[in-house]
This record gives C-alpha cells, sequence and structure tokens, in this order.
C-alpha cells in the first residue's frame, strides 16, 4: 500500500477559496501553488492595488513525467477540485500526452507563426494534459480528472517536459 501525503483541513479550505492554480511536478514530487487575488477597498489608487497571496501544498506524483502548468481566474476544474476533496485525501498528479492522429501529423510550416521563435517549423502539435487522481483512504474517488490542456509544438510552452534544477554543491 502506498503511503500518500494527504491534504489538512487548511489545505482544503485554501482550495477552495482560490482563484488559480499552478503545479510543479519534478518527477519525485508535485507542488500545488494556490493562489487568491486580493483587493483592498480604499480611495487612493496606490494602496488599492490588486495582489495574490499565495498557499503551497506539496502533493503526491503518478507519473515521473515532469513539467508545470496552471490556469488563472477561478476555473472550473480548480471548483470542482474545490467540492470534491476532503481533508485527509491525497491528490495524485501526473502529466499525459493525449494527441490523436490529427494533432500528430499536424504540421505548421516555417514562418507560418513567429519565426523568430523556430525558423524551421515544427513537424506535429502535442496535446498534454495535467490530470488528477483524488484517494480517500487508500481508495480512489476520482480518476484522471483533467486540470488543464495544452496543444502546442514541442517547445518551451509544453506543459509536460524536462525540468532542469540547479543542484548547488556544498563545498
Amino acid at each position: 500500500m502506498t503511503e500518500y501525503k494527504t491534504l489538512t483541513a487548511i489545505d482544503v479550505r485554501a482550495i477552495r477559496g482560490a482563484t488559480s492554480f499552478y503545479v510543479y511536478i519534478d518527477g519525485h514530487d508535485a507542488e500545488l501553488t494556490l493562489s487568491k487575488r486580493i483587493t483592498r477597498k480604499q480611495t487612493d489608487p496606490f494602496t488599492a492595488a490588486e495582489r495574490d497571496a499565495s498557499y503551497r501544498v506539496l502533493c503526491n506524483i503518478g507519473s515521473t513525467n515532469t513539467g508545470s502548468a496552471g490556469d488563472s481566474y477561478t476555473p472550473g476544474e480548480l471548483q470542482a477540485l474545490g467540492a470534491i476533496v476532503r481533508p485527509g485525501d491525497a491528490l495524485i498528479w501526473s502529466f499525459r500526452s493525449n494527441g490523436n492522429g490529427y494533432v500528430e501529423h499536424a504540421i505548421i510550416p516555417a514562418g507560418a507563426m513567429d519565426e523568430t521563435y523556430h525558423r524551421g517549423g515544427y513537424s506535429a502539435l502535442y496535446v498534454d494534459e495535467l490530470i488528477l487522481t483524488i484517494a480517500r483512504r487508500n481508495k480512489t474517488v476520482v480518476r484522471d480528472l483533467v486540470m488543464c490542456r495544452s496543444i502546442t509544438p514541442d517547445n518551451t510552452a509544453r506543459m509536460r517536459r524536462p525540468i532542469n534544477r540547479l543542484v548547488s554543491q556544498a563545498s
């Protein structure tokens, strides 16, 4: 039986109150960063500035694929997650490619997009998805909830990609 990191009551409150989320998967752990837009209502335009407050939750991974993804402005997926989760639940994040023949055979000729990014064009498109499985008392409650989907060429905009981490070594 796998030992999962589980949500606390505060984690669940943060998920339910968040207006955006971002997930970073490094191949060992997943980090869910929740943000909430805070507006102070005052008359001075400089003190009434909007700002974001953030909250981080260390989560589990379902595969060793690495990458990062997120969504802003209270997407329906985040609202659904807030309605489903309870304290003690485990969030298991992963990335998957979910393409089909149409996107796999799509060709973007050189210069068809902003040619400063890739002068040679792209030979395919990729459909990447950030998926979430929710476990409660070691039983799956929700399997493969698609939290984000992206269709891009193989460039730095892909959600699922290698993440190079700088590791400082003590001398």
